[in-house]
Order: C-alpha cells, then sequence, then structure tokens
C-alpha cells in the first residue's frame, strides 16, 4: 500500500470509523486523529478516504454481474472473522456496451463524505469507498451521474438517480434471498431504455417481489428489536412499585413473561430467558407452571449462566 499523506481522511476497516492522519511513527505506523482524540494504528488498517476525487488504494476483489445490460451500484457486506456483519464497500459496474463518464458522491447526515468522477470502460468495475453498517440510521445518500461516451439507438446518452437507503429498506434487503446468498445489496440498477423494454417482466416479478418483502416489514422490524430475555423484577416493569398493591404486582409480573413468551414464539426465536431473581421463588415457580401451557415450550431450565447467574429460566422453544 503506498503511503498516504498527512492531512487525508481515511476509515478504519474494522471499526468503520472515519479519521485524519496526523503524522508518521514508521513507514507502517501512524498517529491517526479519530473523533477529537489521537490514536495509533498500522497504516495496513486503513482505507483511503479521498475527497478529491481519487478511487481507494486497496487492491479488492473485482466484481462481476453478467448477462443485463445495466450500470449498477452495489454495496458489498464485509463480514469480522467471527462471521458477523461489519461494513459495506460500494462498488459501480458498467455493463452497458460503451464507456461512461460517472460523477458520483456519498452524503451521510446530509453531508458529504466522498465523491469521485472516473471514466469506466464496458464491462469495468470500480470500488468507490466503505460505509459502517450503522450509518444505515441516518439514511445514507448515494448520487450517481452517469453520461454515455457514445449514445446507440434508443438508449438515453444521460442518467441521474439519488438513493438513499432508510433503516426498513435496508433490513428487508438484508433479508432478502439475493443478500443471503451473494453478501450483495443492489442500490441501483441503470437501465438504458432499449434493455428497459427487453426486462419489463423481469421488473414487474421483482416489484411483486418487494411488495411481498415490505408487507413482512412490519414483523421483521420487531423481531431484530426483540431482545433475547425479559427482567420481570417489578422495579423494572413498573414506573412506581410503591403505587400498586401487593396482590397485583405478581398478576403483572406474569402477564408480561406471557407477552414476551407469545412475542418469542411467533417470531420462531429458540432461546430466550425470564428473569425472576432468587427470592423466595414465588415467582420462578409461577413462570414454570406457565410454560408447562405452551406446546413451543421443548424445555427449560435455571441452569447458572454468566448474564443471568442462577436468577432466569433459560427456555428453549421449538
Amino acid at each position: 500500500m503506498r503511503r498516504i499523506e498527512t492531512g487525508a481522511q481515511v476509515l478504519l476497516k474494522i471499526s468503520g470509523k472515519r479519521g485524519v492522519v496526523k503524522e508518521y511513527y514508521d513507514d507502517d505506523w501512524i498517529i491517526l486523529e479519530v473523533d477529537g482524540h489521537e490514536i495509533s494504528c498500522a497504516l495496513s488498517d486503513l482505507v483511503l478516504q479521498n475527497t478529491s476525487g481519487d478511487a481507494p488504494d486497496d487492491k479488492k476483489e473485482v466484481l462481476r454481474i453478467h448477462g443485463e445490460i445495466a450500470c449498477y451500484l452495489l454495496a458489498k457486506a464485509l463480514y469480522f472473522g467471527n462471521g458477523e456483519l461489519n461494513m459495506f464497500e460500494v462498488h459501480v459496474i458498467n455493463n452497458f456496451p460503451v464507456a461512461i463518464l460517472m460523477d458520483y458522491a456519498f452524503y451521510h447526515s446530509d453531508i458529504k463524505q466522498y465523491a469521485i468522477k472516473k471514466q469506466l470502460a464496458p464491462g469495468e468495475t470500480a470500488l468507490l469507498h466503505l460505509f459502517r453498517q450503522e450509518d444505515v440510521n441516518d439514511a445514507p445518500e448515494f448520487d450517481l451521474h452517469l453520461l454515455l461516451a457514445e449514445v446507440p439507438e434508443t438508449y438515453q446518452k444521460e442518467y441521474h438517480v439519488v438513493t438513499r437507503l432508510r433503516p426498513k429498506q435496508y433490513i428487508t434487503k438484508i433479508k432478502a434471498h439475493t443478500f443471503l446468498q451473494t453478501g450483495l445489496i443492489i442500490l441501483e440498477k441503470i437501465l438504458p431504455f432499449a434493455a428497459a423494454k427487453d426486462n419489463l417482466q423481469v421488473s414487474l416479478k421483482e416489484e411483486a417481489r418487494e411488495r411481498h418483502e415490505l408487507e413482512e416489514m412490519h414483523e421483521l422490524l420487531q423481531k431484530a428489536h426483540l431482545p433475547d430475555h425479559i427482567d420481570l423484577h417489578a422495579e423494572k416493569l413498573l414506573a412506581n412499585v410503591q403505587a400498586v398493591p401487593a396482590s397485583e404486582i405478581l398478576n403483572i409480573q406474569l402477564k408480561h413473561a406471557r407477552d414476551f413468551l407469545e412475542k418469542a414464539i411467533r417470531f420462531n426465536l429458540h432461546k430466550i430467558y425470564l428473569v425472576h431473581g432468587h427470592g423466595k421463588g414465588v415467582l420462578k415457580s409461577e413462570v414454570h407452571k406457565m410454560l408447562k401451557e405452551y406446546p413451543a415450550v421443548k424445555s427449560w431450565n435455571t441452569d447458572y449462566t454468566p448474564r443471568f447467574g442462577h436468577g432466569a429460566t433459560e427456555v428453549i422453544l421449538e
């Protein structure tokens, strides 16, 4: 990797945080300013984020999409060693039969973070930049302007698309079959006029599939935010415990336990924890009686766990 100039904007590969190069320790280590603090890191852990228009410096696997005449703007998933999703690379692929002049910008929190102008030959791919999974919370914007070097008959000469990746759309896309199989999110697919006619039926099928995915969105969002445990201690469930009669507290705790269990069953969770504490064991006993009412409960135990000690029941669901 060639030397990055001091003052350059870079991205940490592991955390996805942005920073500015301050100075070099030696040829391989630098001092980086991140969020107002100075840290040291290896040069190999950085990706150049150059707003002047140069593409990222690292050598990357070249993406290919064969067959369809289109220009693609893609996000490719990058994973930690444990398989957890980390961040995304943004690529553009020119599947037009002619060269294109690309003018691209990436915005985060409505601030331009990266921009590039580049010519792409037919079949050429360009890696543009990285963005973090957390950036989706701020609906990042991808602005792509294309100009064809030559204009075949029936083709449009100029194209301009602006795409915002919103949290709801993001959840739908990462649950989609295409992403699960390839790790790719298609941010934009630009078709010339000629290809648009040929692919009308394909587009209609894609729209139908997207409508179906959107219909499942509400439940997907609920499942994404459903924790794997519920704390049944009264002070966790009630804003003013002292105002509630002691005779009612147990019923309230069991209602919360039942509601949480039924959600877990509906969303096909495999394992949950009902945190009841130690105490006299009354709540634990009633929780265990409740579990017997649900055929979807495969088993339960009160074995020690690092998170809850012996104060929780681990429930295994079918």
